[in-house]
């Protein structure tokens, strides 16, 4: 019996995830993913026109993976405490912890290609693909749950405000701690000659909840 179009086109997008993950985008071939995938180059090209096409498909991939354990985490976060701040130290929690449950995906979309790429934003003399939008879409995502759960923070304690604190400047500052940890975390696996105290997930997140609850508290 034939194997139907989507399993196959699922198999190539999960071969070009670990051949992507394992060797980097650029020392990576089609014909190492189609032979991980068990089908050939022309059978990759079925489905994706191309490298850069399952690049931006995997991009997608991942930033749709990551929303999904956010939303799950976020989802407990409300559950045991409403209030907006403790729900933005748990994203904290959750962002910082899908670093280290996924390490080979965030390592891939820190340094392949660069920022800009990761997040869909390819540039590049090929047209944009469907795959790019929804890689954008998907971080467009991303930014908009952090945004918005900031907003809600302001707006509920007005001592951000008072300090000159914005919902988008909270937002900023907390992908910007995100953002610095995972990339000391990773700079780290690049030195490992250096010996110097790592910032734990745990420091990040109690950092985080001092500065949301301290800031309200001596507003």
């Amino acid at each position: 019996m034939a194997e139907s179009r989507s399993n196959v086109e699922e198999r190539v997008l999960q071969a070009a995830k670990q051949v992507f993950f394992a060797r980097g985008f650029h020392n990576s071939s089609l014909r190492a993913i189609a032979k991980k995938a068990g089908t050939s180059e022309s059978g990759v090209l079925r489905f994706y026109q191309g490298k850069l096409h399952l690049l931006q498909t995997v991009f997608a991939a991942c930033w749709a993976e990551i929303n999904e354990n956010l939303e799950r985490a976020m989802a407990v976060a409300v559950e045991q405490d409403p209030d907006p701040r403790h729900v933005l130290v748990e994203l904290m929690r959750a962002v910082l912890n899908d670093y280290h449950a996924a390490e080979p995906r965030m390592h891939f979309m820190l340094t392949t290609f660069g920022y800009q790429d990761a997040v869909g934003h390819i540039i590049d003399d090929e047209p944009g693909t469907d795959a790019d939008s929804e890689a954008r879409q998907q971080y467009h995502r991303y930014l908009t749950r952090i945004y918005s759960l900031c907003d809600t923070v302001v707006a509920q304690y007005p001592v951000f405000a008072k300090a000159g604190i914005s919902g988008a400047g909270l937002a900023q500052m907390f992908i910007a701690m995100c953002n610095g940890v995972q990339g000391g975390w990773y700079a780290a696996k690049l030195e490992p000659g250096i010996d110097r105290p790592q910032l734990t997930e745990e420091e990040a997140v109690r950092g985080m909840r001092l500065f949301l609850y301290q800031s309200v508290n001596h507003g």
